[in-house]
């Protein structure tokens, strides 16, 4: 039997903070997160790999990035298929960016629930789609596997994009890989996979967080990038692609001069006030729809609160790169 890969979301896209210098349409982020998928490919040699939808960030990647990930899959021996999720659907009704990698030989792509056989397996596949998970995901009992891109529910996962604790009992004998949801859990028979690379900046980073890969059953170690506030402890020995930092003001100088040694890739600037309660990160605090938005609320509110001085919110301001 083939070795078989499970690929939770990959998020491929040109992402704009810190993104790096161009090559071929491709910035050092996206080629990146090509780097880190091609390597598990080299490693573990799959005949067949389920990637769990969110190929792509959004559902309309520019041609550059289209090519690069044609690329990618072309120069691999596996039968690829690949789930529809949420971040590559415009609408229901129209064509998702995954759709046109149909058009490679060895790529099996699904905008609607499907079953499949793989090496007598027999898979449901189940893409993002309009309805709500268990909705989505009809009676599987005469199937081996479920492949969604739904999170995997539980106590301190549940939601229309969940799949509940019903279902799960119901088909007790199933197994089940989920994605969209991208921190990884597991329980017997249940796995959700989670994400392949991280994409932004958390409270967990990269430490609790396997890699988003399974390899036969088993999940693999996280490579990168790694998003991580500066001074946790990340060394050259754990080997990440990619090291991204949130400095202080106060650490500008130590953090240049590992970057310019290339022991972190980049950094971005946050304001160096005391926290207050409630005061989020940047991208939190403004839900930002436009750096107008941001700038406004930033200097007619926080600041005129008090929470911060002006020259912390001119700090702040260079921090507000979306990812």
């Amino acid at each position: 039997m083939r070795t078989v890969m499970i690929v939770g979301d990959t998020h491929i896209h040109n992402h704009q903070s810190m993104g790096g210098p161009y090559n071929n349409g491709i910035n050092r982020r996206c080629e990146d997160i090509l780097r880190v998928l091609a390597t598990h490919i080299h490693r573990h040699k799959p005949g067949v790999i389920f990637q769990l939808g969110d190929f792509f960030d959004n559902a309309k990647p520019v041609p550059a990035v289209y090519y690069a990930a044609m690329k990618l899959i072309q120069s691999t021996q596996a039968e690829w298929h690949i789930l529809a999720g949420n971040h590559d659907i415009a609408s229901f009704d129209a064509p998702s960016a995954v759709r046109p990698l149909a058009q490679l030989s060895n790529v099996h792509v699904y905008e609607t629930p499907a079953v499949v056989n793989v090496d007598g397996v027999r898979c449901g596949l189940v893409p993002y789609c309009s309805l709500d998970a268990n909705s989505a995901m009809p009676n599987y009992n005469g199937v081996d596997t479920v492949l969604a891109h739904y999170g995997l529910g539980n106590a301190q996962h549940q939601g229309p994009d969940y799949v509940s604790d019903a279902w799960q009992r119901d088909h007790k004998n199933v197994m089940l890989y989920c994605g969209h949801e991208h921190s990884f859990y597991y329980a017997s028979m249940r796995t959700n996979v989670g994400s392949m690379c991280q994409n932004n900046f958390d409270s967990n980073g990269h430490m609790s967080r396997p890699a988003g890969v399974v390899v036969n059953g088993q999940a693999q170690r996280y490579i990168g990038p790694v998003f991580c506030d500066y001074g946790k402890g990340i060394s050259d020995s754990m080997k990440f692609t990619h090291v991204y930092a949130r400095v202080k003001p106060e650490d500008r100088t130590p953090a240049e001069r590992e970057k310019k040694l290339g022991v972190l890739t980049d950094y971005k600037m946050v304001c160096g006030a005391t926290p207050v309660a409630g005061l989020q990160t940047p991208e939190q605090t403004f839900q930002l729809t436009s750096m107008e938005e941001a700038v406004n609320r930033l200097l007619s509110s926080d600041v005129e609160t008090g929470v911060l001085t002006r020259q912390q919110a001119n700090e702040m301001l260079k921090a507000l790169e979306t990812l």
